[in-house]
């Protein structure tokens, strides 16, 4: 059942895409795109990766170097398109065991707790997002919502409440791993490495975000506002995190063509920037681990 309702939704999805488009808008937005400024944010993208990789390195101790960290980080990104619900991270841990003979259960627990500070970050966005387009809360209201947020996501991952919900939705074998990896890593967690990880992934998400700053600026010479930018790329972000489709292809330019008739662009414009930001989003990330794969004598089989 819940296969038929994934596939309806990705049919309504794509039927929602395409239907009804204006082929020559879709035409004059791709011609807007400038090359030069094309080939630069790919290279923004590649900047974005390091930063991924810098994170996963200080939040290993340094076991996994930045090298490593950073082939493991574009091997993780090729497989996040072509798996669904981003399943190419756990390749992260893998070809870190099988390139670097990394422990499994530390990568595993490294794998946790980036997700989760990725996780609080996005919801950090989506409290922004619901706050611009919904609402005129005052600045007040949203520094509660951040604090309140940050001090619940600090208290389920020291609490047991976790532990309970893992035994419930989890087979024991499954759950009883998750939880060895939950306790190892709060023994780790101290209040310093929590704010420094915090400060690495706001590096990480700006790093997100400059692409999208990048494109609409630049590529196809859009003049948005900052806070503009921050909404699109936010919503954009949040139709990325959706379970359905591999690398998101679909939601994405969905939450794109949503963002962006926020601000009267129509419907084509919108899906021609989705597919155009999502390429540049894919390609250097492909390279660079296609590359990695070879030089390792790997195949993509083997994390699939």
């Amino acid at each position: 059942m819940s296969k038929l309702l994934k596939y309806i939704f990705l049919v309504a999805i794509f039927a929602y895409l395409f239907i009804g488009i204006d082929i020559k808008e879709l035409q004059a937005s791709i011609q807007r795109v400038s090359l030069n400024w094309l080939l630069l944010s790919m290279i923004v993208v590649i900047f974005s990766d390091f930063c991924l990789a810098l994170r996963w390195r200080y939040l290993s101790k340094n076991e996994c170097n930045l090298l490593s960290s950073f082939e493991a980080t574009t091997i993780s990104g090729l497989l996040n398109f072509i798996l669904p619900a981003r399943l190419g991270e756990i390749s992260k841990v893998i070809y870190l065991n099988k390139a670097y003979k990394t422990r499994l259960t530390i990568g595993a627990q490294l794998l946790i707790f980036e997700r989760s500070l990725d996780i609080l970050f996005l919801s950090l966005l989506s409290v922004y997002a619901i706050i611009e387009i919904y609402t005129t809360l005052p600045l007040e209201v949203y520094l509660i919502s951040l604090f309140l947020l940050i001090f619940f996501y600090v208290l389920l991952i020291k609490s047991r409440m976790i532990r309970k919900i893992f035994l419930r939705i989890f087979p024991r074998k499954i759950s009883n791993f998750l939880i060895k990896v939950l306790l190892e890593l709060d023994k780790q967690i101290s209040v310093k490495n929590f704010f420094i990880s915090l400060i690495m992934t706001f590096l990480v998400w700006t790093s997100f975000f400059l692409i999208t700053f990048t494109f609409f600026h630049y590529v196809v010479n859009l003049n948005f506002l900052f806070h503009e930018i921050l909404l699109i790329f936010t919503v954009s972000s949040i139709a990325m995190s959706i379970p359905f489709a591999p690398g998101g292809v679909g939601v994405y330019q969905a939450g794109m063509i949503f963002a962006l008739s926020h601000y009267g662009y129509s419907h084509s414009e919108g899906l021609s920037f989705g597919l155009l930001l999502h390429l540049i989003l894919l390609v250097p990330s492909v390279i660079v681990a296609l590359i990695v794969l070879s030089r390792k004598n790997l195949r993509i089989k083997s994390f699939v």
